[in-house]
């Protein structure tokens, strides 16, 4: 049985003073005032962009240097005094000259952090690039879970979508969903296919085997459904399932959508089961197409 720990105590934020970023910074102060939690923003300039500003300012580069960092240290200072106002919470600020990944992960080892937050950048085929070049690998190598927030403000969450496959990823999924947001409904959903349905359609399997077979994959989902619950102590009453046949990026984002759920939750290691039918992973796509907020755990 699944026993989460109720409270966040010390909640990272990544700001690159981006509008996308500030809700991040939003979020994280809503989920550190709601713990009692610590909160940390973290701006990290790229050594590269300075590099190439050393040979700009040639003779002044150290002098231009430090004003430049202590006017980011300024600026995300005032982002802090923002969010005490608004959330009752002090934030520790910190600007470091270090690659953004890097940096990061040194800083959550350095205050242990349970959460990093961050923003997604962009839309449509910019939002894939950014996702792929910052986010996307922070939560492969982040040993905490990672929230991609995109709506900021006072509420907390009160229904979270929690994608699972009966692996450990999944209860992960769910053990981080409910240490998150304790109070809010929790929507279990497995999509499945039947191995290889594609292939066995145009290799002349009738459909009636094809839906037999599909019968029998939804019935082994129902049932590893409620030993999943059982496992993780979950209250039948309290929590929702889902069990859909069908593409599984598409079903999750459909579903977050048309039950208007505030988080998806899910592990990045779910789709290995998959890995002969789709391409790509599914946690990388739903962090790119969501328009809600994705937690995904380590």
């Amino acid at each position: 049985m699944i026993h989460a720990d109720p409270v966040l105590r010390t909640v990272v934020a990544a700001t690159d003073l981006s509008e996308p970023a500030m809700v991040a910074c939003h979020r994280a102060a809503q989920l550190a005032h709601a713990h009692g939690a610590s909160l940390s923003l973290v701006h990290m300039v790229t050594l590269g962009l300075l590099d190439r500003l050393r040979l700009v300012a040639a003779d002044d580069a150290e002098q231009v240097e430090g004003l430049l960092l202590a006017a980011l240290a300024a600026d995300v200072q005032a982002v802090a005094d923002d969010l005490a106002a608004r959330y009752q919470v002090k934030a520790q600020v910190t600007v470091e000259r270090q690659p953004i990944v890097a940096g990061l992960l040194s800083h959550v080892a350095a205050t242990q952090a349970d959460l990093v937050v961050v923003g997604p950048q962009g839309a449509g085929r910019v939002r894939h690039a950014v996702l792929g070049s910052t986010a996307e690998r922070l939560v492969g190598r982040c040993p905490v879970p990672v929230l991609v927030a995109r709506q900021g403000g006072p509420a907390g969450y009160r229904q979270i979508l929690v994608p699972v496959d009966f692996s450990p990823a999944s209860r992960a999924a769910i053990e981080a969903a409910r240490r998150l947001a304790p109070q809010a409904q929790l929507i279990l959903m497995h999509a499945f296919l039947v191995p290889f349905e594609g292939k066995m359609k145009l290799a002349g399997v009738d459909d009636d085997h094809i839906h037999r077979y599909e019968l029998q994959a939804r019935q082994d989902a129902h049932a590893h459904m409620q030993a999943l619950m059982a496992e993780c102590g979950l209250d039948a009453d309290r929590v929702a399932t889902v069990v859909a046949h069908g593409e599984p990026t598409r079903l999750i984002l459909a579903h977050a959508d048309e039950l208007g759920v505030d988080l998806i939750a899910m592990g990045k290691g779910q789709d290995t089961v998959l890995e002969e039918l789709l391409v790509g992973s599914v946690t990388k796509h739903v962090l790119v197409e969501a328009e809600t907020d994705v937690l995904v755990t380590a």
